[in-house]
């Protein structure tokens, strides 16, 4: 059993855009997880086109609304909602509407 607090991980910048902000609650991750993360998103953020051929991710909104482009194609995640990258998707992401956007990221390994 491994048990982690939102209220003792730091903030850290994410590898796709240094202004967005994400806590790690589980930096060296459980054998089935890569890593679990609190993601802080302002107004504009985005985090640039990648791909993960080892992982899916799974986000899950808080709040707010945020705009994935999987593979060419746009996503609209909002809160309350799950969305799941499956490995290999080339996907990004950016907040457009006005208000802090909140998620936990999810990194399972394949």
């Amino acid at each position: 059993m491994k048990h982690y607090r939102l209220s003792e991980a730091p903030f850290s910048p994410v590898s796709h855009n240094p202004e967005v902000k994400k806590q790690v609650l589980s930096p060296e991750g459980p054998a089935c997880l890569r890593n679990v993360s609190h993601v802080v998103f302002q107004p504009g953020n985005t985090a640039a086109g990648h791909a993960h051929e080892d992982a899916c991710e799974v986000f899950f909104c808080i709040r707010g609304e945020m705009i994935f482009n999987i593979n060419g194609r746009e996503e609209t995640l909002r809160g309350g909602e799950l969305l799941v990258v499956e490995p290999g998707d080339f996907h990004s992401v950016t907040n457009t509407v006005t208000e802090t956007e909140l998620f936990y990221f999810f990194a399972l390994k394949r």
